[in-house]
């Protein structure tokens, strides 16, 4: 089991829309970086409307889908990271750690839903067994 479920994956992933594009304001980022988070904001909020789980406006992106994106999108922004040249040092470590931190949630992520998970209920034998004889000797 995984640390996180997916709900609280789809609350990082609408917090991160809306936090991810305005972080270059904040911290007075270059033209290259403040599109690159802009991009990287609406892109996870576009794949996160479609993404099946519990905040999901439409459910056609299986979770497994969402979570490569995910990844892609870590892996984009650490890459970000050390291949743009006219970053600065503090851009470059803003990259590298959104990058890094969008790979830690999508590895410790569940990868379905409870309600797509099958539904597993056990029996107790004899709870069973008693409710069996009570439905007989009515």
């Amino acid at each position: 089991m995984k640390a996180i479920s997916t709900k609280t994956h789809a609350l990082i992933d609408y917090a991160w829309a809306a936090v991810v594009p305005a972080l270059p304001h904040l911290l007075r980022g270059g033209p290259t970086t403040t599109r690159l988070l802009a991009g990287t904001g609406l892109g996870t909020l576009a794949y996160s409307l479609l993404t099946h789980y519990e905040l999901g406006a439409f459910k056609v992106l299986p979770m497994t889908t969402h979570l490569t994106l995910d990844l892609l999108s870590g892996l984009a922004l650490v890459a970000a990271s050390f291949a743009l040249s006219q970053v600065t040092p503090k851009e470059q470590a803003l990259l590298m750690g959104l990058g890094s931190f969008a790979l830690a949630v999508a590895l410790n992520t569940e990868t379905r839903t409870p309600a797509l998970q099958p539904y597993r209920r056990r029996l107790d034998s004899s709870r069973t067994a008693a409710t069996l004889y009570e439905l007989k000797h009515r």
